[in-house]
């Protein structure tokens, strides 16, 4: 399992959340730099032998983004892959409060792939 560090700015104000591998979404909402370290410390570095956040923020080359995730994300309802804004407004805005929201599912990714592929001219695969 790896847990990346996730920053994106809301009101022009940075927010944290922890993404991590093994469920493909987040696994907290949009916090600040002081309640992901407390959280960090909490889940991650006590008796558990986890690097402190900075430590883990200089290990992963500094925080992520939501675009270095989103492929492939698991983050919506019934598992499905969630768009970018829906991320934003679901986990970083609403920090989880309503429904979770419902993405693509992967047969529809594979369907948009492929009819993308379908309709590709041929210069534009080799630009692929």
């Amino acid at each position: 399992m790896v847990t990346s560090i996730i920053k994106h700015a809301i009101n022009g104000e940075d927010r944290y959340l922890l993404w991590e591998s093994i469920v493909d979404a987040p696994v907290s909402f949009g916090l600040t730099l002081e309640e992901i370290k407390l959280l960090w410390e909490d889940k991650y570095q006590r008796g558990r032998g986890y690097q402190d956040f900075e430590s883990r923020l200089l290990r992963q080359g500094g925080p992520h983004s939501i675009e270095d995730v989103l492929d492939l994300n698991r983050a919506g309802a019934r598992e499905t892959c969630l768009s970018i804004e829906q991320i934003v407004d679901y986990f970083f805005v609403r920090r989880g409060d309503g429904a979770k929201p419902v993405g693509k599912t992967m047969a529809e990714l594979d369907a948009e792939e492929e009819n993308a592929r379908a309709t590709a001219t041929p210069n534009e695969e080799n630009n692929a």
